[in-house]
């Protein structure tokens, strides 16, 4: 049986004194002394335990030499303060001491913010509460969730954008937080919304924008991808300062990623791919549009409220006689809200307007927003590796297998979020889900490895390329890509399946 603790007991005594138990019969059974009965029946709290003396230290002769170091260190120039070092060899030297540093340390500690705040010099932290726009802010943020993904016990990252006025959010999963995750994570975000801000959407310093932070400034340098997509959709970014405070700057999608992570990720979701969790978050964000702010709803009906009680005031004072107003003042003190409380009761009133949801809000704020660009913008990254002779290609730290037929050649991959696909001449040869493990392998892309299968597509227009001077393939749009030139027919002789006198516009005929 546990312990009673001293404020269970004291109700014991109390309830057994009332019972009729004498003094001397309460000593006996809770096995007490007199004094103890006595503060019980006094009081049903017990007195707060008395805090005992700090105990002497070697350093307390010593510690009104720390103080003084300490207060002349308020006005010393920043880079001339003493150390904890310094103070514990001026200590032995001037003073003789005999201490140990961790002593010195540890009382440098705790004293010197109270010597900070006792001079009046301490920094004060205070926070203003944030106002929004209809359709004019914005917040973006990666979140880490941990999913059980075809079995395995998996960690991906989940997108969230939100509208900072409506509350309204959309979230993606993706299996990593790269510059291709951000960007189809914002497409489809504005895709949702219908519209982009039309100020500001607030970030912190991720890498896939953010090229370089310039000092303690707001001064960022931006990734070159990163300014042609928001120069393509319209957004005015805004950099919060970096570390914990900036998280503030940001504080509704920080706690709508947490909000999210608490009340869908839990229990950990069993999926077998990315896509079908995707499904599942959709889900999520519709049914989380039904839902109402706490906070915001309290005070505008409290604000409501009040302002109805006080017009009502104001008119039954003018309705009635100059002899009832004191009488109205000595007993009208919530006689507004009381009747309205009684009509609320009869289903006739309501004390204010019944807060929004997310959805009214954003019904609102949507007809606000920019509308979108009617020119996509790709997303995905392309790369041209070559194909090693394990029939292998490397990407992002990983390797992908490609028919064998490949081995030697070099292949365009176009590089998305979540997945990736390899095209050889224009025409798909293989697709692969991205691995979310560094230094993995993702074994071939069919039963027939040499063969690309009835599902082969033909690469995206946007992606093709055409046979140029001296047989090298060049493309259309100002992105060049590599592609076999006079260099790959050398190299073809060093392949057992290639014919060592193919020339370099017989390769791209083919």
């Amino acid at each position: 049986m546990p312990q009673m603790s001293k404020v269970e007991l004291y109700a014991a005594i109390r309830r057994d004194h009332r019972g009729g138990m004498s003094m001397r019969e309460l000593e006996r059974k809770h096995g007490v002394t007199w004094r103890t009965v006595r503060k019980a029946l006094d009081s049903s709290w017990p007195e707060p335990r008395k805090k005992l003396p700090p105990r002497a230290t070697t350093l307390d002769p010593y510690k009104p030499a720390i103080d003084e170091i300490l207060r002349a260190d308020l006005d010393a120039p920043r880079k001339q303060r003493h150390t904890v070092t310094r103070i514990f060899h001026r200590l032995v030297e001037e003073h003789g001491a005999d201490v140990s540093y961790g002593v010195v340390r540890y009382y440098v500690a705790g004293r010197k913010p109270e010597i900070l705040v006792e001079s009046g010099k301490a920094p004060l932290e205070a926070f203003v509460p944030q106002t929004h726009l209809p359709g004019h802010e914005a917040e973006v943020d990666f979140g880490d969730v941990t999913v059980r993904l075809a079995g395995e016990l998996v960690t991906c990252y989940l997108f969230s954008f939100r509208l900072s006025y409506s509350g309204k959010a959309v979230h993606r999963v993706f299996a990593s937080c790269g510059q291709e995750a951000f960007f189809e994570g914002h497409v489809h975000a504005l895709r949702t919304l219908g519209g982009v801000p039309r100020t500001k959407v607030r970030y912190d310093n991720l890498k896939a924008a953010v090229a370089r932070v310039l000092g303690q400034s707001r001064g960022r340098v931006e990734a070159d991808r990163w300014i042609a997509f928001r120069s393509h959709f319209g957004i005015e970014s805004f950099y919060c300062r970096p570390g914990i405070e900036g998280a503030h700057e940001k504080g509704g999608v920080e706690g709508m990623i947490g909000y999210f992570r608490r009340n869908h990720f839990v229990p950990v979701p069993e999926v077998s791919s990315l896509a079908e969790l995707n499904e599942m978050v959709e889900q999520w964000d519709r049914q989380d549009d039904a839902r109402r702010i706490g906070s915001r709803a309290c005070r505008q009906t409290a604000v409501v409220a009040r302002r109805a009680a006080a017009r009502r005031l104001v008119r039954a004072i003018a309705r009635r006689r100059k002899g009832l107003v004191a009488e109205l003042l000595g007993h009208f003190g919530n006689a507004a809200s009381v009747r309205a409380r009684r009509r609320a009761a009869d289903g006739s009133l309501t004390t204010g307007p019944r807060p929004k949801t997310v959805a009214e809000h954003f019904a609102l704020e949507q007809p606000l927003l920019m509308p979108l660009p009617e020119e996509p913008f790709e997303t995905d990254r392309l790369f041209t590796p070559r194909v090693d002779r394990y029939g292998q290609i490397p990407v992002r730290t990983n390797r992908y297998s490609v028919p064998i037929r490949l081995i030697g050649k070099r292949v365009r991959v176009v590089l998305h979020a979540s997945h990736l696909v390899v095209y050889d001449q224009n025409v798909e040869v293989a697709r692969h889900e991205r691995l979310i493990a560094k230094g993995a392998v993702r074994p071939g892309p069919g039963p027939l490895p040499g063969s690309p299968g009835p599902q082969a597509r033909r690469l995206p227009r946007l992606h093709r390329t055409r046979t140029g001077p001296l047989g090298r393939q060049v493309h259309p749009s100002p992105r060049r890509l590599v592609g076999p030139g006079p260099q790959d027919s050398w190299r073809a002789g060093r392949h057992p399946g290639l014919d060592r006198g193919t020339s370099a516009g017989a390769l791209s005929a083919a």
